[in-house]
């Protein structure tokens, strides 16, 4: 009986403090048009530490999914448009959903006065032969794996057995510019186990497979 009791409590701490609550919403500019790949980050108020970031996909909308409880608020920001602050919401076991209403950027007008210009690569840069993901720095790597990024990338799918796509075809991946050579649910768990934030960044100019 002990030891029965042992595992239902492990059981039960595990639902407790390992349940998953998910924030989503959708990003629009001012004219209610949605902005596709605007960098969201989960911040816990308590620690102004970033927990986790994502991107609004190429129709305004996103997710993010936690176990974390706390309180917390949303920092959205896109190149042209000021930074937004949301108000803050509390994650725990009673609030494990949060729909956020509308989130609506302002553009971004230039003054006259004298700026300090910072060179800072957009996280997602379209090239004629090529979509790269400036991955090292950005707040959208933040307690994501690279699996979970490389998912964010335009024209990248996953299918029913995990297996990422581009353009519709079962993709070859390259590390520092050589082939991977796992495929498959090896290449899966081995992107899923990978940090996102120990990545510099990704190309996606990946060559489908025969």
């Amino acid at each position: 009986m002990k030891k029965l009791f042992t595992v239902f409590c492990i059981l039960l701490n595990a639902l407790v403090f390992g349940q998953q609550k998910t924030i989503s919403g959708k990003v629009l500019n001012g004219k209610n048009e949605p902005v596709a790949y605007a960098n969201i980050a989960l911040v816990n108020i308590t620690t102004s530490k970033t927990v986790k970031g994502t991107l609004s996909d190429s129709l305004g909308n996103f997710i993010i999914a936690v176990a974390a409880n706390g309180n917390f608020k949303l920092q959205v920001t896109n190149t042209g448009f000021e930074p937004y602050h949301s108000a803050p919401f509390l994650l725990d076991s009673a609030h494990t959903a949060v729909n956020m209403p509308a989130i609506t950027l302002s553009e971004k007008f230039e003054t006259n006065k004298a700026v300090v210009v910072q060179a800072k690569k957009k996280f997602i840069e379209i090239q004629a032969d090529k979509t790269v993901l400036n991955i090292e720095n950005s707040v959208v790597a933040v307690g994501n794996s690279a699996f979970e990024l490389i998912k964010k990338a335009p024209a990248v799918t996953v299918d029913k057995d995990d297996n990422l796509k581009l353009k519709g075809s079962v993709a070859s991946i390259y590390v520092d510019g050589k082939p991977f050579y796992l495929t498959g649910e090896q290449l899966t768990q081995y992107l899923k186990n990978l940090d996102a934030d120990a990545i510099s960044k990704n190309r996606d100019h990946w060559q489908p497979q025969q």
